[in-house]
C-alpha cells in the first residue's frame, strides 16, 4: 500500500479537485490530509471529499505537517503531494514507478517550467540548489519540489523532516548523505505559482530566511548521520 500525504493550509478552493486527482491513481492507497491550522474549511471539505484520514494540527509550517502525516502513514511508500495540484495530481504515478522498479529510493517531481526564473525571482530556489550542492556535490533541477515518493526505509533512516519551508531541501541532503538513491522525474503536475504582489514577495522572503536557517542548522544532523554510521 502507498500512503499519500497531503499537507494543506487554506486550500478549500482546490482540495476537492486535488483529492479527485489522487483518487484516480491506479494503486492501493490511503489518503492522509494534514490541515496545518487552516482558517477556512479545508479540513471539513477534505473529509467530505474522500480523504481516509484528516489530521488537524496547529499551524506550524509545512515540515511539521509532513512529519505529522508520515507518522500515521501505514504504507511502505509515502507519496507527498501538495494540496493545490488540482486534477493534475492524477499524473503523480510517474513518481511511484522508479521505486517499484528498484531504480530509486526517493523520486522528486520536476514540474513543467522548473529551472526557469520564477516567483520571488528564483532566490529561494537558487539558495536551495546551492545548499544541496555544498552539502552533497549534487546539482538539482527541482530542489524545493514538494511532490515526492519516498520509501519508508529512507524516512526512518534519516529521521524525518525538518520544520518549516526547508523540509524538502533538507530531506534531499540527508538522503544523499546517507547514500540513498534520489532521482528527479519529469512529471506533468501543476500547482499555483506565487505571484509578485507585496504579500507574495514577503512570503518568498520568509521562505528564504526559513530555508537559510534550516541549511545552517542541518549541519548537526548531517554530522550525526556520519558519526552514527547510518550510511548505506
Amino acid at each position: 500500500m502507498i500512503s499519500v500525504v497531503v499537507p494543506a493550509y487554506n486550500e478549500h478552493e482546490r482540495i476537492v479537485k486535488t483529492l479527485a486527482g489522487i483518487a484516480a491513481l491506479p494503486f492501493d492507497k490511503e489518503v492522509i490530509v494534514v490541515d496545518d491550522g487552516s482558517r477556512d474549511d479545508t479540513a471539513l471539505i477534505a473529509e467530505e471529499s474522500g480523504a481516509d484520514t484528516v489530521l488537524r494540527v496547529p499551524h506550524g509550517g509545512k515540515g511539521r505537517a509532513l512529519q505529522a502525516g508520515c507518522k500515521v502513514a501505514q504504507g511502505s511508500v509515502v507519496l507527498l503531494l501538495d494540496a493545490d495540484l488540482g486534477e493534475s495530481a492524477a499524473y503523480a504515478g510517474a513518481l511511484i514507478t522508479p521505486l517499484v522498479d528498484g531504480a530509486a529510493d526517493m523520486t522528486i517531481a520536476i514540474l513543467p517550467g522548473n529551472g526557469k526564473k520564477g516567483g520571488g525571482f528564483g532566490m529561494v530556489v537558487r539558495l536551495a540548489r546551492l545548499g544541496i550542492r555544498l552539502y552533497t556535490g549534487r546539482n538539482t533541477r527541482a530542489p524545493l519540489s514538494g511532490q515526492r515518493a519516498i520509501k519508508r526505509e529512507l524516512l526512518e533512516s534519516v529521521g524525518g523532516f525538518e520544520d518549516g519551508w526547508g523540509a524538502e531541501a533538507a530531506l534531499t541532503i540527508l538522503a544523499l548523505t546517507a547514500n540513498f538513491r534520489v532521482l528527479e522525474v519529469e512529471c506533468n503536475l501543476k500547482h499555483r505559482v506565487t505571484g509578485r504582489s507585496v504579500s507574495d514577495i514577503l512570503h518568498r522572503c520568509s521562505q528564504f530566511k526559513d530555508l537559510l536557517l534550516t541549511l545552517i542548522t542541518l549541519r548537526g544532523r548531517v554530522r550525526a548521520l556520519k558519526i552514527t554510521g547510518a550510511i548505506r
